[in-house]
C-alpha cells in the first residue's frame, strides 16, 4: 500500500508549482527494494535455517510472478516503437540484464531497470538470508552484518565503476542507482529490520504506530537532506545527500517493521482501498 501511495504521487510530481517534496515520488523505488528485502527475509529464513529450502521451487515462483508480465510489457513496447530498438537492446531486456549496460538501461520502457535489480536480488537473497539468520537472538550482530554488507556493496560499486572506466573506457557513475551493487543497501535495510523482527516484536499497544511515525519522519528528513544537497542527481558527491539517499530504505524498513507489529495505521493500510493501491502499484 505504501508503494501504491508513492506510485500515485508520480504523475503529480511533474507539476512545477507543487512543493519540492512532491517531486520525490521516485523514492517509492527505494521503498520497493526495502520491501523485497523485508518480505524475503521474513518468508524464507526458517526454510533456509531448517534446510528445507528448495531452489527449484523458489526460482520457479519468482519466474512465474515476474517474467510473463515483463515479456508482455516488452512486447507491447517494442511493437509500439517498431524499428527503434536494436536486437541487442531487445535481447538484453528479455534476459533482464539491460540495467548492467548504461546504453540500454532505460531504452524500451524505463521502469524495467528495476527488474534487473530484483532478479539479481532473487539470486543472492537466499545466501544473504542465511548469513543474517545465522545470528539468532543477537540484534547487535545483525546490525554489524548489515554494516558489513553496506560497506562491501559500496566498495564493490566503486570497484565496478573504476573497472569499467579503466578497461572499457565507460563512465558509469549511475551504477550507484541502477545496479544491484549500488542498491544492495536498500534490500539489506529491509532484511535488517525483518531479522530484528524475528528476534524482537514489541508488545506495547502503540509500538507499531510509533515506529511507523518514526520511519515516516526519518523518510521526510532524508528527502530534505537530498533536496538541500543538490538533489538526487548530485547525491553521490555530497555526504549528507548520500546519507539521505541511503537512509530512505532504512526509514521505509522501519515503517514496515511498525506495520508488521500492528496498530491503528497498520489496520488502516490493510483496508480494501490501501490494498487496491498496492495492486495498482504492482500493475503499473
Amino acid at each position: 500500500a505504501w508503494t501504491g501511495v508513492q506510485t500515485c504521487a508520480l504523475p503529480i510530481s511533474h507539476r512545477a508549482s507543487l512543493p519540492a517534496m512532491v517531486f520525490y515520488g521516485w523514492t517509492g523505488v527505494n521503498m520497493f527494494f526495502a520491501l523485497s528485502g523485508y518480505l524475503f527475509m521474513w518468508l524464507y529464513a526458517d526454510e533456509i535455517i531448517n534446510n528445507s529450502f528448495s531452489w527449484s521451487s523458489y526460482l520457479w515462483r519468482r519466474l512465474i510472478r515476474v517474467y510473463p508480465l515483463t515479456l508482455l510489457v516488452i512486447g507491447i513496447a517494442v511493437a509500439s516503437q517498431w524499428g527503434q530498438h536494436s536486437l541487442a537492446n531487445i535481447l538484453l531486456h528479455v534476459s533482464l540484464l539491460h540495467a548492467w549496460f548504461p546504453a540500454y538501461r532505460v531504452k524500451i520502457d524505463s521502469p524495467l531497470w528495476t527488474l534487473t535489480l530484483e532478479s539479481n536480488y532473487y539470486l543472492v537473497a537466499p545466501f544473504l538470508i542465511r548469513w543474517f539468520a545465522a545470528t539468532p537472538n543477537n540484534t547487535s550482530r545483525i546490525i554489524t552484518r548489515f554494516t558489513i554488507l553496506l560497506s562491501a556493496s559500496m566498495l564493490a560499486t566503486a570497484a565496478y565503476i573504476w573497472l569499467l572506466s579503466a578497461v572499457g573506457g565507460i563512465q558509469d557513475s549511475e551504477a550507484w542507482t541502477f545496479t544491484i551493487l549500488g542498491r544492495m543497501s536498500d534490500f539489506g535495510a529491509g532484511m535488517l529490520l525483518a531479522a530484528i523482527a524475528r528476534v524482537y516484536m514489541p508488545k506495547a499497544k502503540y509500538a507499531g504506530d510509533a515506529l511507523v511515525i518514526l520511519g515516516g519522519v526519518l523518510y521526510v528528513v532524508c528527502i530534505q537532506l537530498i533536496i538541500a544537497h543538490g538533489g538526487p542527481d548530485l547525491a553521490g558527491p555530497y555526504l549528507f545527500g548520500t546519507v539521505g539517499f541511503r537512509g530512505l530504505a532504512v526509514s521505509a524498513a522501519i515503517m514496515m517493521y511498525g506495520l508488521h507489529i500492528g496498530g491503528v495505521l497498520s489496520r488502516a493500510l490493510s483496508s480494501p482501498l490501501a490494498v487496491l493501491l498496492g495492486e495498482c502499484s504492482f500493475a503499473l
